[in-house]
């Protein structure tokens, strides 16, 4: 009896343990860009040393149909199930197995990756989780045309690809939407990404500057680009002439080679036939003395040796690989995945540019040059250069000492990053990146600074003896606000109103506006901050109420402080008083008579005098 009762609660305890045995997901949610790389991670109960073999783990995707990542079945892997699109692309981090980590790391993430994944652990209990995860595919880089019709009419195209589908916005100079006059064609391609092509024509005049940017609603992302008629248009232009060019010049170098080649080969071939022929008619024409001197045409010999075949082919091989040289080098060609950087004033901003490395980057022949070029100044700032490789100070404007720095670990990659911090409104412009390496190129990129008119300093005050209330606004930012005053029904107020500002030190407008009239002191009224370049407001409400209260408050305040003092004062008076009566009443007692008996009448006269003093105090 006692053998079976000890198994039924030794059952019973180990379902029990077995139900606490629990997975635990420290993330729910990945956020990946496509073609990077995500690991996602489960965690398990280990309680000790791992047993290998009693570990079983399995990651699956919850698709229509279900689809196996990866098994891990007693210890060993079952890669047959695994299905076709993750072979290659999956690895189990087995060495974190051991701290209860089941961590699956997926490589080149595909748009199809995105969906839900099942963690199962099965190690002496049973449990899993669900993990989501979703790619991203940003519109990064955009490619432009600028192409002229004639009669001052171009067609502007921008086209990118990225994942979701994305809004293309038109904007001129003046940040006017010229979305409607665009086309906007989409496609699909075998990895699934959108393939976005806007195309906008429109008649504009020389030095015309228009905006396409890339709207991503769901990842409330954003990517622009700057087409620049006045030269933008022959940049493209040269470019797409330079390859096309480049192209003709390999092929005919090409050609060019071989032709040279086969002809030195036959003039190898005929001069060895000259050699030969001029030996056997010497031979034959040779006297039959041993001591009589070669014959021989010395002049052929001193052309044969002058000119000899393989020099000429080294000569002509030398030529050809220095042209080819050059065509290389003119295909050289710096690149800019983004050409319009916005950013606030004191933060920091990177920008990029790219160029061709081929191989491993020889540091010693590269130059990088980062200028500034700001509108209507003649003379450029030099931001930071990077001369053979080494840095040189000594040309760097004195803006940028301390706030400009080349990220050098990027080099390696072809990326030539300029990082600038506590970024000021005179960073503003455009910057010139110029890359100097085996052929010489470079690229502009804008850098526009905002400064948001965020805080509002308010007053009010009352105009002494009137019924006129001072309205006061106060605020710092770039570029220069409008200011509007409007009540509670949007009336519009500015009209009395005085607005003036000023420049500081840093370049920021300092706007101040005062209006002045006689309020409803039952309304409220606001100073809304205009910035129409950057489309953005700010507001501050004002009302008098608030200065009657602050007043009130003064005035109660002082109340409260008086009252206090001068009951205070005048019960120490009444204190001092009734003290002083007493004293004066004990120095005036009469002496004992004789008998050691009071006199009873003038008892009562000092009692009724003493009361008649305390009725009038």
């Amino acid at each position: 009896m006692e053998k079976p009762l000890l198994l039924y609660v030794f059952l019973f305890y180990w379902h029990f343990l077995n139900a606490l045995f629990t997975v635990e997901a420290p993330q729910s949610l990945y956020i990946v860009e496509h073609g990077n790389n995500v690991t996602m991670e489960c965690t398990f109960p280990v309680n000790g040393k791992l047993k290998f073999t009693d570990l079983s783990v399995s990651w699956e995707k919850k698709d229509e149909l279900k689809k196996q990542v990866y098994v891990l079945l007693k210890g060993e892997e079952d890669v047959k199930s695994q299905h076709s699109d993750f072979r290659g692309r999956i690895k189990l981090l087995k060495e974190n197995l051991n701290f209860g980590q089941s961590l699956l790391q997926i490589t080149d993430v595909k748009l199809r990756d995105a969906g839900f994944y099942l963690c199962v652990i099965g190690y002496g209990g049973a449990d899993y989780k669900t993990i989501s995860l979703k790619v991203k595919a940003p519109y990064r880089t955009i490619t432009q045309g600028i192409v002229s019709t004639g009669d001052n009419e171009w067609k502007l195209t921008c086209q990118s690809e990225g994942y979701p589908q994305a809004e293309v916005i038109w904007q001129n100079r003046e940040y006017e939407d010229l979305t409607d006059k665009a086309s906007t064609s989409y496609e699909t391609g075998s990895d699934q990404l959108y393939r976005v092509t806007s195309t906008l024509t429109i008649k504009s005049r020389i030095d015309e500057m228009f905006y396409c940017i890339f709207w991503n609603k769901e990842l409330q992302e954003n990517t622009s680009a700057i087409l620049h008629i006045a030269d933008s248009a022959d940049g493209v232009l040269w470019t797409e002439s330079r390859r096309f060019v480049g192209a003709i010049l390999i092929v005919t170098a090409f050609f060019g080679s071989v032709l040279l080649f086969v002809l030195c080969i036959r003039k190898a071939r005929a001069n060895k036939d000259n050699r030969t022929a001029v030996a056997n008619s010497s031979i034959a024409k040779l006297p039959k003395d041993k001591d009589t001197c070669d014959c021989r045409d010395a002049s052929s010999e001193d052309k044969e040796l002058k000119y000899p075949p393989g020099k000429m082919f080294q000569f002509l091989t030398m030529l050809l690989l220095e042209t080819q040289l050059h065509v290389v080098s003119a295909l050289f060609t710096v690149e800019v995945p983004q050409q319009l950087y916005i950013v606030e004033y004191g933060s920091n901003v990177t920008m990029e540019c790219r160029f061709p490395v081929n191989g491993s980057l020889k540091l010693g022949l590269l130059t990088v040059v980062w200028e500034l070029k700001r509108q209507g100044q003649t003379k450029s700032k030099e931001v930071y250069t990077l001369r053979n490789g080494k840095a040189f100070p000594p040309s760097q404007h004195h803006d940028y000492i301390g706030r400009a720095a080349l990220l050098h670990n990027e080099l390696q990659l072809g990326r030539a990053l300029l990082q600038i911090t506590s970024v000021k409104i005179t960073d503003a412009g455009s910057y010139l990146c110029l890359i100097d390496y085996q052929g010489v190129d470079y690229k502009y990129i804008t850098l526009e600074v905002k400064a948001s008119y965020k805080t509002i300093n308010t007053q009010v005050m009352r105009k002494p003896g009137e019924d006129k209330f001072v309205f006061m606004c106060q605020s710092e930012g770039f570029p220069l606000a409008e200011v509007f005053w409007q009540n509670e029904k949007n009336f519009n107020l500015s009209g009395s109103a005085n607005t003036t500002y000023t420049l500081t030190a840093d370049g920021l407008y300092n706007v101040t506006s005062i209006l002045t009239f006689k309020p409803n002191m039952s309304e409220n009224y606001s100073c809304v901050f205009w910035n129409k370049e950057l489309n953005g407001e700010t507001s501050a409400r004002i009302s008098t109420s608030d200065l009657m209260i602050t007043q009130y408050s003064g005035q109660k305040s002082l109340i409260l402080f008086i009252v206090p003092t001068c009951v205070m004062v005048a019960v120490l008076c009444s204190a001092l008083i009734i003290f002083q009566k007493r004293k004066s009443f004990k120095n005036g007692q009469p002496k004992k008579d004789r008998r050691g008996k009071l006199n009873p009448n003038l008892e009562d006269e000092n009692r009724d005098d003493f009361n008649s003093q305390t009725d009038a105090l």
